[in-house]
């Protein structure tokens, strides 16, 4: 069936280089494939008229505006999805900086729980403190510069479209 069909279109697209249009009918068999006919098909069938499209001989090219702006579009989607992968692997870099930071704080704050109540529990406390602070400082500042290309990277998006 499979067969007769490619066959039919091929010579739906042959067959009206030499006419000037054609009807088919269009109609679903049973499989719910489309059908092409001369005659209508079904009570389904839908009436198309084909206008044939002039073949291309001895090397005829579309214009070469049309290449470059086809070349132009394809150059301003390429920077496009460069731009997006970009901007995702901000995003995860921003993610897995966050997730880092929340584990030291964590780890320094189980210490913190496992510390004595007395004096060099509380130094130990206060040490950790600072390492929670620091790790706090050092983890704002890679942030903020990750989101700042990031930033960077969406108005060019922006600007690209």
């Amino acid at each position: 069936m499979r067969i007769f069909l490619r066959l039919a279109a091929i010579s739906l697209v042959v067959v009206p280089t030499v006419t000037v249009s054609q009807t088919v009918y269009r109609c679903t068999d049973e499989q719910g494939h489309p059908v092409f006919s001369q005659r209508p098909c079904g009570a389904d069938a839908v009436e198309k008229e084909l206008h044939p499209v002039p073949p291309v001989f001895s090397g005829e090219t579309a214009p070469v505006e049309d290449y470059k702006a086809l070349n132009q579009r394809m150059g301003q989607a390429a920077t496009r999805r460069t731009l997006m992968v970009k901007i995702r692997n901000i995003e995860r870099r921003i993610d897995a900086l966050r997730e880092d930071r929340d584990e030291k704080i964590s780890a320094y704050r189980r210490e913190m729980l496992r510390s004595a109540p007395n004096a060099a529990g509380v130094v130990r406390n206060q040490k950790y403190q600072s390492l929670i602070e620091a790790a706090q400082d050092r983890y704002k500042e890679e942030v903020a510069d990750q989101e700042r290309d990031l930033m960077v990277l969406r108005q060019e998006l922006r600007s690209s479209e």
